[in-house]
C-alpha cells in the first residue's frame, strides 16, 4: 500500500516536491499539537496550473478541483482529534 501511495504521489510530482521542501510538507504528514491541518491550509499547499478558460480540459480540471475541495472539507469534518 505504501508503494502505491508513493507511486501516486510521484505521478503528480508531489513526491519530488515533498523531498525538496520537507519543511513545507512536514505539517501535513506529521502531527503537531500546536496547529491543526485544515482543509483551507491543505488547499494553500497546492496551486493548480489550469488550462485556458473555455477549453475542454479546463472544465474537467474545474470538476476535479471541486471534487478535491469537497473531499478536503469532508475529511476535515470527519476528523475528531
Amino acid at each position: 500500500m505504501l508503494l502505491r501511495f508513493r507511486e501516486g504521489l510521484k505521478s503528480l510530482g508531489v513526491l519530488d516536491a515533498m523531498t525538496s521542501f520537507t519543511s513545507v510538507f512536514e505539517p501535513v504528514f506529521c502531527y503537531t499539537a500546536n496547529k491543526a491541518m485544515t482543509a483551507s491550509a491543505m488547499q494553500e499547499l497546492f496551486l493548480p496550473r489550469l488550462s485556458p478558460v473555455g477549453s475542454n480540459k479546463r472544465q474537467m480540471e474545474n470538476d476535479t478541483l471541486c471534487w478535491w475541495y469537497d473531499f478536503l472539507q469532508n475529511a476535515e469534518g470527519m476528523c475528531t482529534l
